[in-house]
């Protein structure tokens, strides 16, 4: 992964009584129905509508014949090879969403992408059951973050640094709050302050409603964007918590923290803006997309051009099947006729 250089990393802030002292500011859902309302109407985001669109779009490449006897033990494997490699090669046209015979690395993070949250999707059904805790058919803000991140409701609004220090679910969940409340913000339709089934599946899966997905963007970016230029400069980046006073105090923290940035800056223009939002908002599956893209394009980009021919893709599908892009081969077995 490219590591921009010319920034140099942000200097750890020392720890004050302020800094110290518990952040009070919980989620307010019901005064900020407006503010959804306007924002949905004009979102001023400069986003590629079609990169939305590729986020939102399912494919119809299923086969009942080659699942319906034992779907539990399908493997890639199990396929004949020129059967296989027909099938990988069309998926690998479709990873070309412009057309223009190559993958280059934006389209591959998309695809990507859309691979998570296919993966998230299959599991939504247990994790519904999981995460409604009290049987209402609603998941709450905080039934969701203590299922997925573990942190008990009567943590997740006022936390100090000290409760942070040792604690590593909180910690990740001071992180992702800005992008993941926004996302929970613009996938309550009805504005209820919960999520039935069906807003949570909106949830799970941002790319299927781009007016939502571009709402959460530009809340997020009330929280984050302190300059109001509607860019993620990477000071911002690094001070995205809820409990602004903590920030991790290792060196490889601060590099690691770096590498990601680097990988969400696509035009390598020292910010995070238009298109890099949509990943960005993504909170853990954008910063898997990116990780894992850039890992194929590394293995699979002989000539070093940054981008991939289909012969490129083809040589490397192994590589690929055994990846998240390709929800590890699970994509190949849902297909349309070649």
């Amino acid at each position: 992964m490219t590591i921009i250089t010319q920034i140099s990393p942000i200097q750890l802030l020392a720890l004050t009584p302020l800094a110290t002292s518990m952040v009070s500011a919980g989620p307010n859902i019901h005064a900020r129905k407006q503010a959804k309302h306007d924002a949905m109407k004009d979102s001023g985001a400069d986003f590629d509508r079609s990169v939305l669109d590729a986020m939102g779009e399912d494919e119809d490449w299923e086969d009942e014949d080659d699942y319906a006897d034992d779907p539990e033990n399908w493997h890639h494997g199990d396929l004949e090879h020129q059967e296989k490699l027909n099938r990988f090669t069309h998926m690998a046209k479709k990873m070309d969403a412009n057309k223009d015979g190559f993958v280059d690395k934006s389209e591959l993070i998309t695809w990507t992408l859309k691979a998570l949250q296919n993966m998230d999707m299959k599991e939504l059904d247990e994790d519904w059951d999981v995460s409604d805790h009290d049987e209402d058919g609603y998941i709450s803000w905080e039934e969701y973050v203590e299922n997925i991140y573990g942190v008990e409701p009567a943590d997740q609004e006022d936390f100090s640094v000290e409760q942070l220090e040792n604690d590593a679910a909180l910690q990740d969940y001071n992180r992702a709050y800005h992008r993941e409340f926004s996302k929970f913000m613009a996938a309550d339709a009805n504005e209820d302050g919960k999520l039935s089934k069906e807003e949570y599946e909106s949830f799970f899966n941002p790319g299927k409603n781009s007016e939502q997905t571009e709402y959460a963007v530009k809340e997020a970016l009330q929280f984050v964007d302190k300059s109001g230029d509607g860019m993620i400069s990477r000071e911002e980046f690094d001070n995205d918590y809820k409990n602004t006073g903590f920030k991790k105090h290792t060196s490889q923290d601060d590099e690691n923290e770096q590498d990601m940035f680097a990988a969400f800056d696509l035009n390598n223009n020292s910010f995070i803006d238009g298109d890099e939002l949509l990943l960005w908002i993504q909170a853990d599956n954008g910063e898997i997309a990116v990780d894992e893209a850039a890992h194929l394009m590394d293995g699979a980009d002989v000539d070093h051009d940054d981008k991939l021919t289909m012969q490129e893709v083809i040589d490397a599908m192994e590589e690929f099947l055994e990846s998240d892009a390709t929800e590890y081969g699970e994509m190949l077995r849902f297909h349309d006729e070649l």
